[in-house]
């Protein structure tokens, strides 16, 4: 496996937290040769051995990739999952953010037939067959599918064991890391102060805790294979910077209808990504309707009340008409900004080509 530069620097990674470990008392005998010191009882992790094991690493998943390996990245306390997510869409990989199943992987068999029944309810909710059906059927199915999006929305389009996976914490995702070690799939994962580091192929020591040193890790790692793609120069796995801006965009608006709307309206993000390019179009157009109907209405209420000062100072005795008239005008001027408004919900959310 030949060895690359990939860009590992030690400033970055003193920024990001990787040093700062668990404290003295809650530890692992075992990570003694990757501990350089203790500080205020926590132990500071070797940032040179990190460096090494997360090139290792980075050559490890780009020499898989070129081979078109499939990865899975393990993640799912709430500090990581969102980074899990990101970096896993970033790089085409399948990902678990939310709660480890068990049996995922070792039980395969019931894991695919949970990925069909997934698939065929949201084949069902697209074409409305849900809505044709009973209250409480519907109902009752709308929560299977909402649940199964929740547990296996990040592995929906896996067809088999992944050949590599990455895990982000070993305390965290112990079953998962047991399932692997069963199936023998090669891991790579973050260990912290009080993790085995004879458990994973490739141990990388890092503080898995705090998010700065997660997405720091998961960016190095998700640049290598998305480097490998590309030197594949195979075009429909290589991802393109602005694929990567529209996934984000998309993924964004699925999290804040969930999270802050309400997972009754998931159905509106998921019709967003039926067709990427015109999902893509739509985000576009909808920011240049609002920006645009914000910025004329913006300059001609602007020269409206500088025109009406002047004429007030000129004419005072026809202060009452000039305000009445001004008044008008600005009302009209906020119609045309409501309008765009509403033009940007209608690509969004109601776009009939989407």
């Amino acid at each position: 496996m030949a060895r690359r530069y990939w860009n590992i620097n030690l400033e970055e990674m003193m920024e990001a937290g990787i040093h700062f470990g668990h404290g003295t008392r809650k530890w692992n005998p075992r990570m003694a040769p990757y501990i350089s010191a203790k500080h205020k009882g926590i132990h500071i992790t070797n940032l040179t051995k990190t460096a090494r094991f997360l090139s290792e690493a980075c050559d490890l998943v780009f020499d898989a990739a070129s081979r078109g390996k499939q990865f899975l990245i393990v993640g799912t306390k709430n500090k990581a999952a969102d980074s899990v997510a990101r970096a896993a869409i970033r790089a085409r990989c399948h990902y678990v953010n939310k709660k480890w199943l068990g049996g995922m992987l070792t039980n395969w068999s019931t894991t695919e037939t949970r990925l069909q029944k997934f698939r065929d309810l949201r084949t069902e909710q697209k074409t409305g067959r849900l809505n044709r059906l009973p209250k409480r059927d519907a109902a009752m199915l709308k929560r299977q599918l909402s649940r199964l999006q929740t547990y296996l929305g990040g592995i929906k389009y896996m067809t088999g064991v992944p050949d590599i996976v990455i895990i982000v914490d070993q305390q965290e995702e112990y079953t998962a890391l047991r399932e692997c070690l069963t199936l023998g799939i090669p891991t790579i994962c973050l260990i912290d102060t009080n993790c085995d580091p004879d458990l994973t192929d490739i141990s990388i020591p890092a503080n898995d805790d705090a998010i700065a040193s997660i997405r720091l890790i998961l960016n190095k790692l998700v640049f290598a294979i998305c480097s490998a793609l590309i030197a594949v120069r195979n075009p429909q796995t290589i991802p393109t910077a602005g694929q990567n801006f529209f996934e984000y965009v998309l993924e964004f608006i699925r999290d804040v209808s969930k999270t802050q709307i309400g997972e009754e309206y998931g159905p509106w993000c998921e019709e967003l990504i039926m067709n990427p390019l015109i999902s893509a179009a739509s985000v576009i157009a909808a920011g240049l309707a609002v920006g645009l109907a914000s910025i004329g209405p913006g300059v001609g209420q602007g020269t409206a009340a500088g025109q009406a000062v002047e004429g007030i100072a000129r004419q005072p005795e026809a202060e009452g008409k000039i305000r009445g008239t001004l008044l008008l005008s600005l009302a009209f001027m906020e119609a045309l900004t409501i309008y765009g408004l509403v033009v940007a919900l209608a690509l969004l959310f109601a776009n009939p080509f989407v």
